[in-house]
């Protein structure tokens, strides 16, 4: 999707029907949610 800096208001967003960002989520090794997040920065960050 074109991004125009408009967020959800922007033409783009209303076009496309999106309502939400993905949600991100690392998990350790036994399955447990260690982030949870909008960011990939986050996830990075946080290995």
């Amino acid at each position: 999707m074109y991004f125009d800096y408009l967020g959800f208001k922007g033409v783009n967003s209303k076009n496309y029907a999106a309502s939400r960002t993905p949600t991100l989520f690392l998990l350790d090794k036994e399955s447990k949610i260690e982030v949870k997040t909008a960011s990939l920065k986050e996830i990075i960050n946080a290995l």
